[in-house]
């Protein structure tokens, strides 16, 4: 009887707990005005993916000269 009011009591409090904090999201800002797409709240540019990408290629090619590397200069079991 006591583990059931134990279940009750945390699932209770987590769903106050989930309640109130979902309840103090803001609210969601307000459509553009105009056409579609031509004024009002819309992002000024998009996120540089020029640098990001040449990291990413840069270390996936180190990584697989490292992995070339590796199989050739392993000595052979045989």
């Amino acid at each position: 009887m006591k583990k059931g009011i134990i279940l009750f009591a945390a699932i209770l409090l987590f769903g106050v707990i989930t309640k109130v904090s979902m309840g103090q999201t803001p609210p969601p800002p307000p459509p553009p005005q105009g056409g579609h797409g031509s004024s009002g709240n819309q992002p000024q540019g998009g996120a540089p993916i020029g640098n990001g990408t040449g990291l990413l290629i840069a270390l996936s090619l180190f990584y697989a000269g490292k992995k070339v590397y590796n199989l050739h200069s392993r000595p052979s079991g045989n």
